[in-house]
């Protein structure tokens, strides 16, 4: 499928999915957990006096954050029903003054090189037909040394929990055909998947050091579906679910086999040829 008709594809339904998004994706305690650890830890990084850019911003979850650290953040986004949401989200919280939200692609970013201090990127690679021309895109626009985040889904998850589980538990019990490998196919949805090694070579080959690990490794594979709910949806469990996952990521075979990639970069070349 062309590349086009996959943007057309995810832009209409991020459109319609807009007024619903905070309501049933954004604020679930597991993610609130996730972004006091992560996202924080990213803020604190980021240069007071620095330009920040927010790639696939959305309705500005990671914008007002942002924005309180920050000299100016930009959102950038192809959903214009979105940015609304995001524009109505920062004027409420009183720092829409800090920030300018663009409509725009994220392979053919409106911004000239060398603009940004600092980038953040949390959830678009993985539905993007070419993600790798968006990570281009988002060294083009950073500063010397500026900052790289990116918060993505891992090609790796299925089939190495999958194994992992089904090794440790009667096949009864999961969700899923213990012996299928890779059966989850590439939808629209999730028109690509990532992987550590990749990403890894792909940033040292532009010039960037960059450190990719991982998160989640930890999932419920039972049929009770309510008690992975219950995860989700309580915020200390959130919190004891990704304390385990800290020390099970210590495990070098599991290293690279967390559910999410956490990419941490830093541009090294005055500009990207």
């Amino acid at each position: 499928m062309l590349p086009s008709t996959v943007k057309q594809f995810q832009k209409g339904k991020f459109d319609a999915r807009s007024k619903e998004w905070d309501k049933r994706f954004v604020y679930l305690p597991f993610w609130v957990a996730f972004e006091r650890e992560t996202l924080a830890r990213w803020i604190e990084e980021v240069e007071e006096e620095s330009v920040v850019l927010d790639v696939g911003c959305g309705t500005g979850r990671s914008i007002i954050p942002l924005a309180r650290r920050a000299c100016r953040v930009v959102g950038l986004d192809i959903s214009k029903h979105m940015l609304m949401l995001a524009k109505r989200k920062a004027t409420s919280k009183r720092c829409f003054s800090k920030v300018d939200l663009v409509v725009g692609d994220s392979e053919a970013m409106p911004f000239v090189d060398a603009s940004f201090g600092a980038i953040a990127s949390c959830g678009l690679l993985s539905c993007l037909p070419r993600p790798y021309i968006a990570l281009d895109e988002m060294l083009r626009v950073s500063k010397k040394n500026g900052l790289l985040f990116a918060f993505e889904l891992n090609g790796y998850r299925f089939e190495t929990c999958q194994e992992l589980y089904a090794s440790l538990l009667p096949r009864k019990l999961l969700f899923f055909k213990a012996k299928k490998k890779n059966s989850e196919k590439i939808t629209l949805d999730i028109p690509c998947r990532l992987f550590v090694e990749e990403i890894e070579r792909f940033m040292v080959e532009r010039g960037a050091k960059a450190k990719v690990s991982t998160k989640v490794l930890v999932f419920l594979p039972l049929r009770a579906r309510r008690l992975q709910s219950l995860f989700h949806r309580n915020y200390a469990l959130s919190r004891l679910w990704l304390s385990l996952d800290r020390g099970l990521e210590k495990i070098p075979s599991l290293k690279k086999r967390g559910k999410y990639l956490v990419l941490d970069a830093r541009k090294r070349i005055a500009q990207h040829a």
